[in-house]
């Protein structure tokens, strides 16, 4: 039976969801070892500038998850910046996304923020009409760039 739009409930993530969070990345690309996702839970749910959540649905299936976390630039006003939001391929277009969304947003506004930044890959396109849709808008396209350090 289908899940019915609306019925997951949003709660912080437990050390017992990080094999469905794993799961739901490597939906997106995002190839992560257990036990180094299992730690990054771990120092991720021990700060309070993080915020952490998944949607759960009745049976219990963790049907998507939202990372933010509070920054601090010497060019931007404090903000909080989603790390990650992530819906499972078989969830999306119900709700859940948004909602999660709506999650972080609120949880920005606790922390005194009157922004939240959103970095997307420039081939999500479908994730970009999905952030227009709810107000956010473009500023920028940039490059990021990587260095291994020994």
């Amino acid at each position: 039976m289908q899940e019915e739009r609306g019925t997951a409930r949003f709660r912080p993530v437990l050390p017992d969801d990080s094999e469905a969070v794993l799961r739901l990345a490597e939906e997106l690309g995002y190839f992560i070892n257990p036990e180094a996702g299992r730690k990054r839970l771990r120092e991720i749910t021990s700060n309070k500038h993080h915020l952490f959540l998944v949607a759960e649905l009745n049976d219990g299936t963790i049907a998507g998850w939202a990372h933010a976390a509070l920054q601090s630039q010497f060019l931007i006003d404090q903000h909080v910046e989603l790390h990650g939001l992530i819906v499972g391929e078989r969830w999306r277009s119900r709700g859940i996304g948004e909602k999660l969304l709506v999650q972080v947003e609120a949880w920005a506004r606790m922390q005194g923020c009157v922004l939240v930044l959103v970095r997307t890959n420039v081939i999500r396109e479908r994730a970009h009409t999905f952030y227009t849709r709810l107000g956010y808008t473009e500023q920028k396209r940039q490059a990021i760039l990587i260095k291994e350090l020994d």
